[in-house]
């Protein structure tokens, strides 16, 4: 069920090294995505992305076979959503926050 874990890093090549040879994940690639650079990596069935950004977070990303029950179910629940479910390249994107902040989503692919 987890799709992605994001992982916003303070230097991208540094990152790459801790991932790769400490933690020992798997080098995928390196892809430009819009204006970011993003490296993916392997973990066992679970893709790792390393974004670079000025402040270091976590989000992991889930899938889910409809979006829009995932959606009303959070809407139910009082959960913050920062948007609504929103179309991006490959499928549809939900990002919500758990209670203590965690930045979370839901992805369905198209």
């Amino acid at each position: 069920m987890i799709a992605e874990i994001i992982i916003i890093v303070g230097s991208l090549d540094e990152a790459v090294t801790f991932y790769t040879e400490t933690v020992g994940l798997d080098y995928l690639r390196r892809v430009r995505v819009d204006d970011a650079t993003v490296v993916m990596l392997g973990a066992g069935g679970t893709r790792v992305s390393l974004l670079e950004g000025p402040t270091p977070s976590v989000r992991v990303v889930f899938t889910t076979d409809d979006i829009g029950v995932d959606h009303r179910r959070l809407v139910r629940r009082g959960t913050p959503m920062p948007i609504e479910p929103t179309r991006a390249r490959g499928g549809t994107v939900l990002p919500f926050t758990d209670p203590w902040g965690n930045a979370l989503a839901f992805w369905e692919t198209s």
